[in-house]
């Protein structure tokens, strides 16, 4: 199992150690290779995942302005305006 581990570059860990094709027909449980492995001081090495940076200009939809801006009402509620995300649809939430 070691030498599995040290084939994989220290990439391999309890799972794809005991799946391995190199064991030669040994059978042996995961939490066999896990006990092994943390008593070597063994641990699998892996990337987090990263942020991808999508290329692209900001509101780049083509929107009509419905509201046009009209805002300077005086009277009171007179425009009305709200951002809404999820909607309660019968026992569960919409996203709109």
């Amino acid at each position: 199992m070691v030498a599995a581990h040290a084939a994989s570059k220290g990439r391999y860990g309890s799972r794809k150690i005991k799946a391995s094709p190199g064991r030669s027909g040994v059978t042996v449980s995961r939490r066999r290779v896990c006990r092994i492995m943390r008593e070597n001081g063994l641990v699998s090495a892996y990337g987090r995942k990263r942020f991808k940076v999508h290329p692209g200009a900001v509101n780049e939809a083509d929107v009509p302005n419905v509201v046009a801006r009209g805002f300077g009402g005086r009277a009171p509620r007179t425009h009305i305006c709200s951002d809404l995300t999820y909607v309660r649809v019968g026992a569960s939430w919409n996203y709109v």
